[in-house]
Order: C-alpha cells, then sequence, then structure tokens
C-alpha cells in the first residue's frame, strides 16, 4: 500500500504547498528563521547583534562571546584576550569554554555544541548544521514551532488533506501524516480520498476481522435478513476530531431490511435489534494513535456496552426483542457523532 509521510528527512513533494497569506522562512546557520522579502525582515537571535563587515553585508555576531564585535560590533579583542560576556581578558567565565581562541558557550554555540573541558578531540562538541541551532548543548531544527525544515525553508505542518493537496497540487489518493493543531507530538496518519476532487480524511482501522469494527441490525421479519456492515476506514474531521458514522466509503455490507425502508448499510457504533435476533457493534481504535471520548447510550429497550480498560474500543449489544437500539450519545449531526482524542 502507497504510505506517504512528511519526514525531517525532506518531505519531498508532499509538503510543498503554500498558503497565500502565509510566509516561509529560511534557515541559515545560528541565526532564528528569517523572512526572505528584505532585509529589513532579518533578525537575529538572543545575545547577538546585527553587524556589517567590510563588504556591507549584514550578519549576526554573538557579541557575548565574539572577539571580533565583544560586547559590541567592530569591538576586537587584542592577541592573546578571549571575549567572555562581552568584555575582552585572557581567562573565560565559569560555565563558557575556551575553544579556539574564543570563550563560547556550549549549550548555545553551533560550532562548538555540547562542548566541554579543554575542548579538544572528543571534547569539542558538534558542529550543528546550517538547518540547526544548539539548545541545551544539542543540535536541533533551527524551525519555529509547526513547521518543519525541508531543503532550506521551514514548512507549515499539515493538518488536513487539502492543505497537503494546496502544497502539492499533484497528491495523489494514500496515507499522509497529519498533525493535529500543526503540534509535532500530535502526529496521525490519515488517509486522504479523492485528492484531484474535494480531499477528504479517513481514519483506517487496523483492527479488522468478524468481529471488529463492525454494526450489525437484527433483521425484523422474514424473509428479511440481517444487515452487517464492516468498516475497513472511517471518515475522520481532523480538525474537531470526530468520526462520521454513515460514511461507507471504505466499508462492505451485506442483507436487507425491507421493513426500514430497504436498509442496507449499519451506521459505525449501532446496534439495533426488534425481534429476530441480538444486534451488536465493535468499535476498535487499536493500531491508532486514537483513544474514543465517546459514550454510548442506549436509546430504547436494553442493551449492553463494554468499553475496554485502555479506551481503545467498545462492544455493544441491542437485546432480541426489545425494539431498541445503542448508539453513541452524541447527538446527530448530519452522521457526525463519534468523538476520538490524541492522548497527551
Amino acid at each position: 500500500m502507497r504510505h506517504q509521510r512528511f519526514e525531517l528527512r525532506g518531505i519531498k513533494s508532499h509538503l510543498a504547498w503554500a498558503y497565500a497569506a502565509l510566509v516561509f522562512f529560511s534557515v541559515s546557520g545560528c541565526e532564528e528563521p528569517e523572512f526572505v522579502v528584505t532585509i529589513e525582515d532579518r533578525h537575529c537571535g538572543d545575545s547577538q547583534a546585527m553587524c556589517t563587515d567590510s563588504s556591507g553585508v549584514d550578519f549576526c555576531a554573538t557579541i557575548a562571546t565574539d572577539n571580533a564585535n565583544c560586547g559590541a560590533c567592530g569591538n576586537v579583542c587584542p592577541a592573546g584576550q578571549v571575549c567572555a560576556l562581552g568584555q575582552c581578558g585572557v581567562v573565560c567565565a565559569p560555565n563558557l569554554v575556551q575553544c579556539d581562541d574564543r570563550c563560547i558557550d556550549p549549550l548555545t554555540d553551533c560550532a562548538f555544541c555540547g562542548a566541554v573541558d579543554d575542548c579538544v578531540g572528543e571534547h569539542r562538541g558538534i558542529a550543528c548544521a546550517s538547518s540547526q541551532v544548539c539548545r541545551a548543548g544539542r543540535c536541533e531544527s533551527n524551525c519555529p514551532e509547526g513547521t518543519l525544515y525541508d531543503d532550506g525553508i521551514c514548512i507549515p505542518l499539515p493538518g488536513t488533506c487539502a492543505q497537503i493537496r494546496q502544497f502539492d497540487p499533484g497528491a495523489i489518493d494514500g496515507e499522509y501524516t497529519l498533525f493535529h493543531e500543526a503540534n509535532p507530538a500530535r502526529a496521525w496518519t490519515a488517509y486522504c480520498h479523492d485528492m484531484a476532487g474535494t480531499p477528504t480524511e479517513y481514519l483506517t482501522l487496523p483492527a479488522f476481522g468478524s468481529d471488529k469494527n463492525f454494526s450489525l441490525v437484527a433483521r425484523f421479519d422474514y424473509p428479511d435478513s440481517d444487515v452487517f456492515t464492516q468498516f475497513m476506514r472511517v471518515r475522520i474531521d481532523p480538525l474537531r476530531l470526530i468520526l462520521k458514522v454513515d460514511d461507507y466509503t471504505f466499508s462492505d455490507s451485506s442483507g436487507i431490511i425491507t421493513g426500514w425502508n430497504n436498509m442496507t448499510h449499519v451506521p459505525y457504533g449501532h446496534a439495533i435489534a426488534c425481534g429476530w435476533g441480538d444486534g451488536a457493534a465493535n468499535v476498535d481504535l487499536t493500531g491508532t494513535p486514537f483513544v474514543l471520548a465517546e459514550t454510548f447510550c442506549v436509546g430504547a429497550g436494553w442493551g449492553t456496552i463494554l468499553p475496554s480498560p485502555d479506551g481503545k474500543s467498545v462492544n455493544i449489544t441491542s437485546v432480541n426483542g426489545w425494539c431498541g437500539g445503542v448508539a453513541p450519545c452524541t447527538e446527530d449531526d448530519h452522521g457526525w457523532r463519534i468523538h476520538v482524542a490524541l492522548p497527551p
């Protein structure tokens, strides 16, 4: 099965979109990401100042530790001295390390990130890539929150399939990584359907079998038969995190009940019975990052509701002879009825 994800390793064409009102960022060295519009839009990180070299080119200088710009642009320390805390001296201040005749902060210096002791050999730390900054002695992405670094720019994290297509008009149906509320820690895999038309999100249900992710209506009378619907994927609203129970795009059904408007499909998470057997249903999100955030109610008659301890699934039964059913408690909103959640 085609599986396309957004990762830090160059997201290729699947993250190549841009919002009309969104400004892209570029990343350079130890600088914070900067707008690529005009030089006035550039800015430096903490403990840095915008200086100009002899060629008239602006650059960010770490004036607390830069021998050539100690405390201010152009203030050069004499030979044999190093810049520490913005002042020229011969000894590095506490918590700083002397590397190549200058005092550096190993927690933030991109050239010697994590350096210790004499700053020689394995004590020299790591030189962070141009797409990174040094934070707490470790090289990390230099992109603002809610974006990922890709080939020189910081790209907004996609939250919907429509955003993926907006960035890449050639994106095809398949599985993609989406990020709820543009949070890298809240990533999940969506199946994007109808990318050439109206992109729509579906959640693939790995738990599959005759007793998994199905809904059953017991037949009402002869010669009708039970209606059984099994779901391979269920439609999901990626912003509200709620499932649409009456979308049968990725489902299989059998049976018919003529006495109920020739019913041939049963909504997801519904169990109905009236006289010829028990209705039943199962909702199982095992294999996805989601848990159920929905309660189920007996609408009439009598039934059982058995949720799993991990919150991933629920087994439902509507008992024969009571002409009732069990369904999500959330009031029907055009089929949107089962709330799910991404654990923190």
